[in-house]
């Protein structure tokens, strides 16, 4: 049997669960090519109970990688924050915690296999 390809990652939008308010806040996430796979992986901590966590180098290239837009973030005034060119300064502006689903979605979409990701 040959080897089959990684495919080729359509960028999607994810709404994070767990919002109330319209417009709802999402964001355009791509999943990982092979290449960049093999930066975020080794900062990949699988945990017994099937927790993920993320070095902080893997959250940031996850970010800088996988995270292409969003719409609907917005400061303190309520007013749009774009998304900036630079991933670390995107990285700095959305919370930890919607990062942390962020992450989980990236994940997903880059490592789960076409089988595992019809069961999810």
């Amino acid at each position: 049997m040959p080897i089959r390809a990684l495919p080729l990652f359509t960028p999607a939008w994810y709404e994070p669960p767990g919002q109330t308010d319209e417009p709802k806040t999402r964001f355009l996430l791509q999943g990982l090519d092979g290449a960049q796979q093999s930066i975020v992986g080794p900062g990949i901590i699988v945990r017994d109970d099937d927790s993920i966590q993320f070095t902080p180098a893997t959250s940031t290239a996850f970010f800088r990688f996988g995270v292409l837009d969003w719409e609907n973030l917005v400061d303190e005034n309520g007013n749009q924050v774009p998304h900036p060119d630079d991933p670390l300064k995107a990285q700095k502006l959305v919370p930890y915690t919607l990062q942390v689903k962020i992450f989980s979605e990236l994940f997903r979409l880059s490592f789960l296999n076409l089988e595992d990701k019809k069961k999810s």
